[in-house]
C-alpha cells in the first residue's frame, strides 16, 4: 500500500491524473484496512481538481470527513473542496469549508483570499474587506504568501476604488 501510495503521488506530480486516480482506487479496493487510505482519498481529491470535477471532487472530499481525523489531510480536502465549491458558484458552502482549515496550514492564506472573493461574490463588500485585511496582516514568511498578500491588497484596492467611483 505504501508503493501504490507513492506511485499514485509520482503519478499526480506528473500531471498524470487519470493514472494516479487508478492507482489511488486500486489502493482503496485492494487495502481497504490500510492506514494510507486518507491519503489515497487526498490523491483522489487533487486529481479530480485538477482534471476539474469538481463534483467529484466534492463526493471524496465527504468521504475523507468520514475516514479520517488527521489535521494536515483534512485542512488540504478542506482547501481543494472549497475551491470546487467557489469555482461551482457555491459561495456559502466555500466559506464554510475553507473557514474549517487551521490558521497553521500551508493552504491558510489562500483559503482566506478564496473566502474574501466568495464574500464579494455574494455582494458583502464589508466582511469581504475584512478577510482582505487579515491575509495583508499575515507575516510574509514566503514567496507564495507574499504572492497571496500583494494580489489582497490589489483586490482590495481594485474593489474599494470601484466602489468610491460608483458613490460619486
Amino acid at each position: 500500500d505504501q508503493v501504490i501510495t507513492y506511485v499514485g503521488n509520482c503519478l499526480f506530480q506528473e500531471e498524470l491524473y487519470t493514472a494516479s486516480i487508478r492507482m489511488f482506487n486500486y489502493l482503496i479496493k485492494k487495502y481497504p484496512h490500510s492506514d494510507r487510505i486518507p491519503e489515497a482519498l487526498l490523491g483522489l481529491e487533487k486529481a479530480y481538481y485538477n482534471q476539474r470535477k469538481y463534483k467529484q471532487t466534492l463526493r471524496v472530499y465527504y468521504v475523507i470527513l468520514k475516514k479520517t481525523n488527521d489535521k494536515k489531510i483534512l485542512s488540504e480536502a478542506c482547501y481543494w473542496a472549497g475551491q470546487s465549491h467557489h469555482l461551482l458558484k457555491n459561495y456559502d458552502m466555500a466559506i464554510n469549508v475553507l473557514k474549517k482549515i487551521d490558521s497553521h496550514s500551508d493552504y491558510y492564506d489562500v483559503a482566506l483570499y478564496t473566502t474574501a472573493l466568495s464574500y464579494l461574490k455574494k455582494s458583502n463588500v464589508a466582511i469581504s474587506v475584512d478577510y482582505f485585511r487579515k491575509i495583508t496582516a499575515l507575516p510574509l514568511i514566503s514567496a507564495e504568501r507574499r504572492k497571496v498578500v500583494d494580489d489582497a491588497r490589489l483586490t482590495c484596492l481594485l474593489y474599494t476604488s470601484r466602489a468610491h467611483e460608483t458613490s460619486l
